[in-house]
Order: structure tokens, then sequence, then C-alpha cells
């Protein structure tokens, strides 16, 4: 028979699924290694604007999306099916029609 609770502790988290979303400036241990290129992009197309930079690497200015624009429609048949911004599920989904 219980007689006493002792201790109680209730810990609620709220679900935040991952999302590749708008620009974010890296911390700056990572950005003084000039080993990542982050796009500023304004819109939710984080995903679609790194593949194009490692498709089409550039020179000058590659955190531009200017440098990007004109493949923008590369795989619109491919993430026709995909919302902006992408979940982390969608990444395989994108990956495996690539392979096809």
């Amino acid at each position: 028979m219980l007689y006493k609770i002792l201790n109680l502790e209730l810990v609620l988290n709220r679900y935040n699924p991952l999302r590749g979303r708008s620009y974010i400036p890296l911390p700056q241990s990572l950005a003084n290694k000039k080993a990542i290129i982050n796009v500023k992009n304004k819109d939710n197309k984080c995903f679609l604007w790194s593949i194009l930079v490692a498709l089409h690497p550039t020179d000058k200015d590659p955190q531009r999306v200017s440098k990007y624009k004109q493949w923008e429609h590369e795989f619109d048949e491919v993430l026709s099916e995909i919302e902006f911004p992408l979940k982390l599920p969608d990444v395989s989904n994108f990956a495996k029609q690539q392979t096809c």
C-alpha cells in the first residue's frame, strides 16, 4: 500500500522537428575556419541552395544566392512533392529520387 509520495518530477519538452530554413549566422568558431559556405538566403530554400553550392562551386562570394539563381529550377521535378522548409525525412526522399 502506498502511503506517501516523497518526490515527483515532471519534465515537459516542446517538440520542434528539425527543418532546414532560412539563413542563420554561423558561430564564430566555425565561421573563422572558412570551410563552410553559408548561403545568405531570405527564403525557406536553404536545402536547395546548399545542394546548388555543392554542384556549382564559385570562387567569388559563394554565400550569395545570386550566384545560384540560374540553377534554382534544376530540381523542380524532384522537389515538386517536397514542401519547404524541408523536414529531415525529406532529405532522404530527395536522395532516393536522385539515385533512380
